[in-house]
């Protein structure tokens, strides 16, 4: 099996990103920017009824998540150009109501800076957390779990994968 360089690594995920760049200011950047505002109308109604009331801050942060389209912390996202001039504090409140209402999901290890990604209806994506330095890779895995193992390992050059299943919900006494 072959294993990547941390700098072949590199090298392909920047290309990748130029690549979708690229992808960005062509012909269809009209199209995606247009369902784009369509996905942040869609996720500003559900926030607006679960009583949270939509602001600036609010309508930038989801912006930017939707532009993001990949788990990020909160101080990446304040980064951001749009969300410089707030306080991360602000960023972090609003992260916690849109977590509460289940609107953002929280990816990461508990030692780590948390990311946080949007929950779009039929949109399932699923990501490998690096327990050394926290970083977060999308993945795609095939069904059964010793083909997930061999499958990340091969795709993204990790070696020790294993793999935690966690289920989240209410049990029957927090569901009444």
């Amino acid at each position: 099996m072959k294993r990547w360089s941390r700098d072949a690594w590199k090298k392909t995920r920047i290309h990748e990103a130029q690549v979708v760049d690229q992808a960005l200011s062509g012909p269809l950047e009209g199209v995606l920017q247009a369902e784009r505002l369509k996905r942040q109308k869609l996720v500003l109604n559900q926030l607006g009824e679960y009583g949270i009331k939509t602001t600036k801050a609010l309508e930038a942060l989801v912006d930017e998540m939707l532009l993001h389209e990949r788990p990020i912390t909160i101080s990446k996202l304040h980064e951001r150009p749009k969300l410089e001039r707030l306080n991360p504090t602000t960023l972090y409140r609003l992260m916690i109501k849109m977590e509460q209402v289940g609107m953002v999901r929280r990816i990461g290890l508990h030692t780590r800076a948390v990311h946080y990604l949007l929950n779009l209806p039929g949109v399932q994506t699923d990501y490998i957390v690096c327990i050394s330095c926290g970083d977060v890779c999308q993945i795609h895995p095939p069904k059964t779990p010793e083909a997930v193992e061999a499958f990340i390992a091969q795709q993204t050059g990790w070696w020790d994968v294993r793999q935690q299943m966690e289920f989240f919900g209410n049990c029957p006494q927090c569901s009444q």
